[in-house]
């Protein structure tokens, strides 16, 4: 995807920024909403870097967001082994909504410390591997 298929545009009414992304592509996403967090100054803006304790309280701020819509999540669907719960209990939109806000503060980390969607799409394809290895032969037997 070019930059032409993601724009960032202020909003008319409230002034703040609002990104389009043409495409459905999963690390097209990503890359609009980093676009956002630039555009929001969240952790930095255009150009200027923050000091390492910005970096740092950033870190913290999005990582305690992260745990919360965790959290979240975790009460949007049945977990208690004690409770009888019905399959209808869980409503997906709302399931979608709250892991959409756990993407949003990853993508707020990643920004945070310059990490590209390519980079954590290897991460990810690692940690496939490592785990796929661990299935397969035991965890205890997999040297890391």
């Amino acid at each position: 995807m070019n930059n032409e298929q993601i724009q960032v545009n202020q909003d008319e009414v409230s002034g703040k920024p609002v990104v389009t992304a043409s495409g459905h592509r999963f690390v097209e996403v990503i890359v609009a909403i980093q676009k956002y967090h630039v555009a929001m100054g969240r952790p930095r803006k255009e150009g200027i870097q923050p000091t390492f304790e910005e970096q740092l309280e950033h870190h913290r701020l999005n990582v305690l967001a992260l745990v919360a819509e965790a959290i979240e999540t975790l009460d949007s669907a049945p977990w208690k082994p004690w409770k009888n719960y019905k399959e209808e209990e869980v409503s997906r939109p709302h399931m979608a909504e709250e892991l959409a806000d756990i993407v949003f503060f990853i993508t707020a980390l990643m920004t945070n410390w310059d990490i590209q969607p390519y980079q954590l799409e290897q991460a990810i394809l690692q940690k496939v591997e490592e785990n796929y290895r661990r299935i397969q032969v035991g965890y205890s037997k997999v040297k890391e």
